[in-house]
Order: C-alpha cells, then sequence, then structure tokens
C-alpha cells in the first residue's frame, strides 16, 4: 500500500475563552507533513484545549485551524466529523475502549464510526506488530495498562490517518514503559507516513522530539 505523506498544520491567532477567562493562547504555529511535535506545558497552560482545537473538538474562540489548507472550522460540526474519521487518529488520555467489546471488536469499531472498511486481517496484524497477537479476543478489563495503551494506539492508527493526536499517553506510566508509549507511536507514525503531535506534561520524553513548543500556564 502507497505510504500517505502526513498533514501539514498551520495555526493562527489562535484563543480561547471560557467566559472572560482565556485558557489558550497560541499566535503562530505551523507543522509540517510527516513531522513529530511535542507540545509541553504544566496543568493549566491549554494543552489538552489545543489538543481538542486541532482535532475540530472545540471550535476556539477566535483564529484559525487549516489542516493541509483545508480550514477546519469553515466546516460545519458533520464536515469536521467526517474529516476527522478519513485524515486523523487520536489517544485520548482516558482511553475509552469499551469494556464490551473485544481488542478486535473496539478497533473494528473505530473503523466503521469513521465510515472506512472493517478489514479483520489487517487489524489483526496490526495487533501483532505491537505485540498483541495474543490478545486479539481479550476484554479490556482483562488488559494491562500497557497492553491498553498500545490497543488505543492501535485504534488510532487503524484507518492510516495523517494526523496522529496524543493526548498525555505517558502520564500514568513508569519510566521504562513511558519511553515504550512513545516509541510505538513515533514508529507508528513512521509506518503510515502521519504527522504526529503528542501534548503531555511530561518531561521525562522531551529527549524523543526535535520539535518542540511549550505552553506557559494561563495568567
Amino acid at each position: 500500500m502507497q505510504q500517505k505523506q502526513g498533514a501539514s498544520l498551520v495555526i493562527q491567532g489562535l484563543e480561547h475563552r471560557y467566559g472572560s477567562r482565556s485558557v489558550l493562547t497560541l499566535p503562530d504555529y505551523r507543522v509540517g507533513g510527516g513531522e513529530h511535535h511535542l507540545i509541553l506545558g504544566p496543568s493549566g497552560s491549554g494543552k489538552t484545549t489545543l489538543l481538542h482545537v486541532i482535532a475540530g473538538l472545540l471550535k476556539p474562540s477566535s483564529g484559525s485551524i487549516d489542516i493541509d489548507g483545508q480550514a477546519l472550522y469553515a466546516m460545519n460540526e458533520t464536515g469536521r466529523d467526517r474529516f476527522r474519521g478519513s485524515h486523523m487518529g487520536i489517544v485520548f488520555q482516558r482511553l475509552h475502549l469499551l469494556p464490551s467489546l473485544t481488542v478486535t471488536a473496539n478497533i473494528l469499531l473505530a473503523q466503521y464510526l469513521a465510515r472506512q472498511p472493517q478489514q479483520s486481517r489487517q487489524v489483526q496484524v496490526l495487533l501483532e506488530a505491537l505485540g498483541l497477537g495474543h490478545r486479539l479476543h481479550a476484554y479490556p478489563g482483562d488488559l494491562s495498562l500497557g497492553e491498553a495503551q498500545r490497543v488505543a494506539i492501535a485504534r488510532a492508527v487503524a484507518n492510516r490517518p495523517r494526523l496522529l493526536l496524543a493526548d498525555e499517553p505517558t502520564s500514568s506510566l513508569d519510566d521504562a514503559n513511558a519511553a515504550t508509549v512513545i516509541n510505538l507511536l513515533r514508529n507508528q507514525a513512521d509506518a503510515i507516513g502521519a504527522t504526529l503531535l503528542v501534548v503531555t506534561h511530561d518531561a521525562r520524553i522531551q529527549g524523543h522530539f526535535e520539535q518542540r513548543l511549550v505552553l506557559e500556564a494561563a495568567a
């Protein structure tokens, strides 16, 4: 399969407010296609808000987000949902694996919701590559935290997104597992040609990224 080119991202004049309180200010920021960026900042700096804005889940108070020249917030909500499903993969801080579905079924459901073909064999190959071949029919409640994290990564990359987003993927992990997860994210992004953005307060993983943006806590 031909590798896709990662999505480019252009942020201009971005601000988000709750009432009169500004929780995120980012004048200008650019990410080239296929690059890996780390967005660091303490609690209250707007990291997760920024990720949700980039994902099209939270409309900013002002400013613009362009992904491959497409103005994200010029679309209506339905359009953004479709764009997200076809262009993005997201690893949330809370993994949101459905406990009543097996590991395989969780990933097939993500393909279905994104209006993508459900490809059981492709999912199996992906899970095997992530060291989860023995967990295809396990339920989320039977997984270790590290295994659940890998399933969430598999779900995020299953549709070969052009933009891969991860929110605090290492915050609850020890040093060894944190390094493993970051390497998995980077390797999977490279394997599918995706642009990677990781937002975190975890300074342990700075050395894995040459491109870094540091957000300051809102005053």
